[in-house]
């Protein structure tokens, strides 16, 4: 798989949870937000990302 779109978690110590991990396409849902057409500045509760953001090289994902 080429291309792949990941929700994750990061909790207060710094760790990280994956939530969700589908191909990058048709249809690419986000299942934490239904738009980015927001004030990315302001604070969430849930920290994010800033999109877009590219993750490449050997990746290891694992459960």
């Amino acid at each position: 798989m080429a291309n792949v779109v990941i929700d994750i978690y990061l909790n207060g110590d710094n760790e990280v949870g994956v939530i969700d991990l589908n191909p990058w396409g048709e249809p690419t849902d986000p299942l934490l937000l239904h738009s980015f057409d927001r004030d990315w500045s302001a604070v969430t509760g849930i920290v994010l990302m800033p999109a877009p953001t590219r993750i490449s090289g050997d990746v290891a994902v694992s459960f």
